[in-house]
């Protein structure tokens, strides 16, 4: 048998594959304009044949995950949109051979969703967790003793000046069981169905504890803060929140083996606050993008994934959204995008970018990299459904 590239080849062929397939394709250009939307794209979002294809007319909830796409190799976010419906849409985006043009596959994952929450709520799968949230603790019960008899092992033959041989042994029995600690750790966190206690919270102010938490382990790379110096305030859980904000430090500390930089910024636009975490490290393989929140899938050789489906567990519990960017440079930037508390509900088509959330700036229309590398709109937005 052949490898079938006469049949894939065929211009037919693909175009038949595209018309049919359940997720939908979109082709960008530098003006955000749509070159070519398959029959799945135009019924998810809602956009009628031979009507107005700038996409962010139809999706603005798109918009900010995609102005900066002339940064990204390869980049996998998620997008809750209101319009036809509202659904949970998981985005791959990839740069097209041609130059400032990228595809974007858009996955309805709101389904997944349901069917997660349903599971959460079942009794029987209820009485498994707590089975096994119990086994974890059980489990994490004797590592925590056994790591504290290696500490006293250490203490002990510190001032003796032990073997090299033992002092090795003993560094390699504390290496595994942090390594156990944080697989039980990461396990609880996937295990568990986030549920916020809601309260008011200040994402600066949180985001400035948890670096002075982790300090000491930050000291061997570089970090940059960009914060605002008013509060950003949200809705949410703050516990949980740090809990998310930490995971994400420790796998950008990962990323930097050998030192780096580590960028924390936050910004936020009319309806949501967005968080980003940035190092310079290795990067993520762009195969593996599309991977990312599959659980025992990881990058890394002793990883297993449960952190970062942990962290998409909370950020959607708090009704918001995670992506995550592959960068041209190398290295990796996470966004977390987060609800405001007290939202500025732009007309549809609008946008109201703000750094401070004061509502200041006049509304634009977005804007996108042209082919000369300069930035371009599209003039006033539009009521996409009047097109």
């Amino acid at each position: 048998m052949g490898d079938g590239g006469d049949v894939l080849g065929q211009p037919d062929f693909s175009a038949a594959v595209l018309e049919v397939v359940q997720d939908g394709l979109a082709v960008l250009d530098g003006t955000g304009r749509a070159r070519y939307l398959n029959p799945s794209a135009r019924r998810l979002l809602g956009i009628p044949d031979g009507a107005d294809l700038l996409l962010w007319r139809y999706a603005p909830e798109l918009f900010l995950p995609l102005q900066n796409l002339q940064l990204a190799r390869h980049q996998v976010f998620e997008a809750r949109i209101a319009y036809p419906e509202r659904r949970l849409l998981r985005v791959t985006c990839l740069p097209l051979s041609q130059q400032f043009l990228w595809a974007l596959v858009l996955h309805d994952a709101t389904e997944e969703e349901r069917r997660r929450e349903e599971a959460v709520e079942d009794g029987t799968g209820a009485v498994l967790r707590v089975l096994l949230g119990s086994l974890a603790h059980e489990l994490g019960n004797p590592l925590n003793t056994i790591r504290i008899q290696l500490q006293l092992l250490r203490r002990k033959w510190e001032p003796r000046r032990g073997s090299g041989r033992d002092v090795a042994s003993l560094a390699i029995c504390e290496g595994e069981v942090d390594r156990m600690h944080s697989l039980l750790t990461h396990f609880l966190d996937a295990l568990r169905p986030a549920k916020p206690t809601w309260q008011d919270v200040d994402l600066a102010r949180l985001v400035r504890h948890t670096v002075a938490v982790r300090s000491g382990e930050l000291e061997r790379v570089r970090l940059k803060l960009d914060l605002p110096a008013e509060p950003v305030c949200i809705l949410g859980d703050g516990e949980l929140l740090h809990r998310a904000l930490s995971h994400l430090l420790r796998n950008a500390l990962e990323a930097l083996e050998s030192g780096g930089t580590i960028a924390i910024r936050l910004r936020c636009d009319a309806t949501a606050a967005l968080l980003e975490v940035e190092d310079s490290g290795v990067g993520i393989p762009e195969s593996a993008i599309p991977h990312l929140f599959q659980p025992q899938y990881s990058t890394k050789e002793q990883g297993n994934g449960l952190g970062l489906i942990a962290v998409q567990q909370t950020i959607r519990a708090h009704r918001g959204t995670v992506a995550i960017r592959a960068l041209e440079a190398g290295g990796t930037c996470v966004i977390l995008r987060l609800p405001l508390k007290n939202p500025r509900f732009p007309a549809l088509g609008h946008f109201r970018p703000c750094a401070l959330c004061d509502g200041s700036v006049p509304a634009e229309a977005p804007h996108f990299p042209s082919a000369d590398g300069s930035i371009v709109g599209d003039g006033e937005a539009a009521d996409p459904r009047s097109a």
